[in-house]
């Protein structure tokens, strides 16, 4: 970890974690992404493919299609210097994704995000979106 790291206190990593789960997520405020994330930001989450912010951005506006009344909460949240890991659960009802029916289920689950940051920006990403993807019959290669 090097000076370009931009190391902020740990707190404050978690305000911008924060603001992606209830501006970017919650509120379907996807301009938000271009304040903080980086301008070469990697997802590591499974089934990206667009690479960067594309996949996010791609990720979060179907999510909010699939789930229109999406709710994620930040259920623990924890920082250590440039990094925050979270757990996060999120709910929703199943109205569908284009070629799946919708099931009008009430769908919840939970999973780990993890992010680096660089000067206040989140650099990196990594969440398992596996069982979410099955709940909504989406088959993950």
């Amino acid at each position: 970890m090097g000076a370009e790291e931009g190391k902020m206190p740990g707190n404050e990593h978690t305000l911008v974690f924060r603001r992606l789960i209830e501006e970017g997520f919650n509120g379907g405020r996807l301009s938000v992404l271009d304040e903080l994330l980086t301008a070469d930001f990697v997802d590591h989450s499974p089934c990206q493919k667009l690479g960067g912010a594309a996949d996010l951005r791609e990720r979060i506006a179907l999510l909010r299609i699939a789930l229109p009344d999406l709710h994620a909460c930040v259920d623990q949240l924890a920082a250590a210097d440039n990094m925050t890991w979270a757990a996060v659960t999120i709910r929703g009802t199943a109205r569908g994704v284009p070629g799946l029916p919708a099931s009008d289920e009430c769908l919840g689950f939970s999973r780990v995000e993890t992010c680096r940051y660089v000067n206040g920006r989140i650099a990196e990403y990594w969440s398992e979106t596996a069982d979410l993807l099955e709940q909504l019959g989406i088959s993950v290669p």
